[in-house]
C-alpha cells in the first residue's frame, strides 16, 4: 500500500479538491432549482464527476471518462499517472465498489496481488496490466465528502470487487485541502466546451 500511496499522493490531493468542488457545485444547482439529490442520484453524481473533471484539467491533469460515456452512472474518471499507475474514481455504494458491467471495466480490475513474486519459468501473462490499477471510492453526506478510500482490486467475484488492499484516506486529505490552488476556467478559455 505505501509505495502506491507515495506515487499517487499529489494526484489524490487534487482528487480530494476536485470531488469537494464537484459536490459544492452539485449542491448549489440542486438547491437553486429545489431538487432532492436522492431523487436523481445518477444526475447528481454526474454533476460532481463533470466538475471534478474540470478541476483535473485546470491542474493540467487531463483525465478522461470511462468509455467516453460521461452520462453512464458507472462511468469513472480515468487518470494515468506516469508509466506506473492508472486510477479510476468511482462513487461508492455504501462503501463498496460496484462491479463494472463492461469488459473494459472488468479487465481493469484483474491484476496480480501487489506482493506476488514472479517465479523463474512463470512469465507474466501478456494480458497482465503493465501499470498498478487503483480505484478511488468516494461518497458524500451533508455537502461534504464522507468517504475517500483507495482500493487496489484483484478481480470481481460473486458480484463484488475483490480487493488486494483498501485504505481509508478521508482525514489524511481533508487536512491538506488548501494545498491545491484551483481557479475554474472561464468560458472562452482553451479547452472549454462550447468555446469558439
Amino acid at each position: 500500500f505505501a509505495p502506491t500511496l507515495a506515487r499517487l499522493d499529489s494526484t489524490l490531493a487534487v482528487a480530494y479538491v476536485a470531488l469537494t468542488k464537484g459536490i459544492e457545485l452539485a449542491d448549489a444547482i440542486y438547491a437553486q432549482v429545489g431538487w432532492n439529490p436522492k431523487s436523481d442520484p445518477h444526475h447528481y453524481s454526474h454533476t460532481v464527476r463533470r466538475e471534478a473533471l474540470e478541476v483535473f484539467r485546470a491542474q493540467g491533469m487531463f483525465g478522461s471518462v470511462e468509455d467516453g460515456n460521461a452520462s453512464s452512472p458507472m462511468s469513472a474518471l480515468h487518470l494515468s499517472i506516469g508509466e506506473t499507475d492508472a486510477l479510476r474514481i468511482w462513487r461508492a455504494n455504501d462503501g463498496e465498489a460496484r462491479v463494472p458491467s463492461s469488459e473494459t471495466g472488468l479487465k481493469f480490475l484483474r491484476q496480480p496481488p501487489s506482493g506476488a513474486p514472479f517465479l523463474p519459468g512463470f512469465e507474466e501473462e501478456e494480458e497482465a496490466p503493465k501499470r498498478c490499477h487503483s480505484v478511488l471510492l468516494w461518497e458524500n453526506k451533508g455537502g461534504q465528502l464522507s468517504r475517500f478510500t483507495l482500493l487496489r482490486p484483484l478481480d470481481a467475484d460473486a458480484g463484488r470487487v475483490v480487493p488486494d488492499w483498501r485504505e481509508p484516506l478521508l482525514l489524511r486529505y481533508a487536512e491538506r485541502i488548501d494545498d491545491v490552488q484551483y481557479r475554474r476556467r472561464e468560458a472562452g478559455e482553451a479547452g472549454v466546451e462550447g468555446a469558439s
